[in-house]
């Protein structure tokens, strides 16, 4: 969802659709973070009228902010967003993450964009939103912040304006 647009990609409950879909595992950190493996070349292939879900996030146990003092996206992550931006392509993005990483200067350019934070064995429930099988609901418990000169979390201070307030999201 982006916080301008307030636009949200839905399908149309009952209206039948055609789905072809290709899976392209393409960024995958080593343990230590500096180089990507098991890129998968066909991504370089992406065209204008595709619609792609980008998987971004963090590993588990960075969820605090010692453990990454920039909680910016990767430069992997960066890097495949880019081929999709520069291709033309719708993006939706799934991000993974134990807390809000700066994604300002990517979310206007997404169709969609879903938290769904650690979900450990919970990826089905992911699918279920993404096909609509399922209402995609919840608030957040805190706000999610612009950049990281918002950090820790300063909800209260003057002219605070965060990427996202405390309790935005969605019900039904």
């Amino acid at each position: 969802m982006s916080s301008r647009q307030g636009e949200m990609l839905a399908f149309e409950r009952a209206k039948p659709f055609h789905l072809r879909h290709k899976y392209f595992k393409c960024n995958i950190l080593s343990l230590n973070n500096k180089e990507m493996i098991n890129y998968d070349p066909r991504a370089d292939n992406l065209s204008k009228g595709q619609t792609v879900v980008a998987v971004i996030g963090e590993y588990p146990y960075a969820e605090g902010y010692g453990d990454n003092p920039t909680i910016s996206l990767n430069p992997f992550d960066k890097a495949v967003l880019q081929k999709c931006y520069e291709a033309g392509s719708k993006v939706i993005v799934i991000m993974l993450s134990g807390r809000p990483l700066i994604i300002s200067e990517h979310i206007d350019k997404w169709s969609g964009f879903l938290a769904a934070w650690l979900p450990g064995m919970a990826g089905e429930g992911i699918a279920d939103v993404i096909f609509g099988d399922h209402e995609p609901t919840g608030k957040l418990s805190y706000s999610w912040p612009k950049d990281i000169s918002q950090l820790p979390l300063n909800v209260g201070d003057p002219d605070y304006e965060p990427l996202f307030p405390f309790g935005y999201g969605l019900s039904y």
